[in-house]
C-alpha cells in the first residue's frame, strides 16, 4: 500500500486485519446524531453508517476510512468528539477493535456486538504503543511507561473486559 491509497474498513472481515491494533482517529465523520440520548439516523437512505473515521496505524502506511456500524460503538465516539472537549495539543483519541475481550468468550463468533474501544490519550500514544521503548514525545519529558498505558478516558461496551 503506498501513501496515496486508501483502505477502507466497511465490514468484520477487513475490520478484523487490524484486531487489537492501536488505531489513531483523524477525523470523525457523523451520519447520525444524539439528542436526549436518542440516537437519530441521518437523512442519508438506509443502510448507511453511523459515522465514518479517518484513521492512521503504524501497520500501514496511508489513510484508513472505518465505517461505524453499532450504535453503542457510535455513541462513544459521539460523547469523545461532540461532548467532551479533547486539548489538541496534549491529547489524542485511539480506538482498538477488537472481537477478542469479550466477557462471554462465544459472543465473538457472532455479528452484531460492538467492537471499539475509544480511549483519550497523551499526544504520542500510537508512536509510543508501536515502539515504547525508543519513542521520545515532543516535549522530550517522557512519562512513565504507566502513565502512558493509563488513557485519560476509555469507553467500551459494559460486555468487554
Amino acid at each position: 500500500m503506498t501513501a496515496s491509497d486508501e483502505l477502507v474498513l466497511d465490514t468484520d472481515r477487513e475490520w478484523s486485519e487490524f484486531d487489537g491494533e492501536a488505531l489513531r482517529v483523524l477525523h470523525f465523520t457523523p451520519f447520525s446524531s444524539i439528542k436526549n440520548g436518542k440516537i437519530l439516523a441521518g437523512k442519508l437512505t438506509d443502510p448507511y453508517p453511523h459515522a465514518i473515521l479517518t484513521l492512521e496505524c503504524k501497520k500501514v502506511q496511508g489513510i484508513i476510512k472505518g465505517y461505524v456500524w453499532h450504535k453503542i460503538d457510535f455513541r462513544h465516539l459521539w460523547e469523545v468528539f461532540e461532548e467532551i472537549t479533547i486539548n489538541k495539543e496534549n491529547e489524542e483519541v485511539i480506538i482498538f477493535w477488537t472481537k477478542q475481550h469479550y466477557k462471554i468468550r462465544w459472543l465473538r463468533y457472532f455479528r452484531g456486538f460492538p467492537k471499539l474501544r475509544v480511549d483519550i490519550c497523551r499526544k504520542g500514544q500510537l508512536e509510543f504503543y508501536a515502539d515504547p521503548e525508543n519513542w521520545q514525545p515532543e516535549s522530550g519529558e517522557r512519562p512513565s511507561a504507566k502513565e502512558m498505558l493509563t488513557p485519560f478516558l476509555s469507553l467500551k461496551w459494559e460486555g468487554m473486559e
